[in-house]
């Protein structure tokens, strides 16, 4: 990106071109500390037994087995290893593309089907609605009620 012996620019110039500060140009990254390589380490076997845990129960975990820890640190150490606490995200009960649902009339005398489907823009959710009876037990269904129609995506 910056050629130190260019004949024409010199670093301060490559530097301001691109917006870097001539300070982090010079500077050397430093690798991680042998204590924070040593909390990494006890942070993977930890989330390996309890992958739910975030920062704030490792955190107390770590401080349970006799390390001085701060939750930031914690938190910086976990997000450079790319791990994150596994828990129930929101909006499943939106259904995903190809899913369908099930709906009655206002008059609670016909069950239809509803299929969905999201385009990969996610533009607009396509849904295609078809009347369904049941007999011996085994549904039924009678082709679309009306022709498909483009709906706007929903307001989050």
């Amino acid at each position: 990106m910056i050629e130190t012996g260019h004949p024409e620019l010199s670093i301060r110039r490559q530097c301001e071109l691109i917006g870097l500060n001539r300070s982090t140009f010079y500077t050397e990254p430093t690798g991680e500390t042998t204590f924070n390589l040593k909390l990494m380490r006890l942070i993977d076997e930890q989330y390996l037994r309890t992958p739910f845990y975030g920062y704030p129960r490792m955190t107390a975990e770590l401080r349970r087995q006799g390390y001085e820890v701060n939750r930031k640190r914690v938190a910086r150490l976990m997000q450079k290893m790319g791990l994150q606490a596994v828990f129930p995200r929101q909006k499943l009960s939106q259904p995903a593309p190809g899913h369908n649902s099930f709906t009655w009339s206002p008059d609670d005398k016909t069950e239809f089907i509803v299929y969905h489907a999201w385009p990969p823009d996610k533009s607009a959710r396509l849904m295609r609605i078809d009347r369904l009876t049941w007999q011996n037990g085994k549904p039924v269904i009678h082709g679309p009620t009306w022709t498909p129609q483009v709906l706007g995506a929903p307001d989050a």
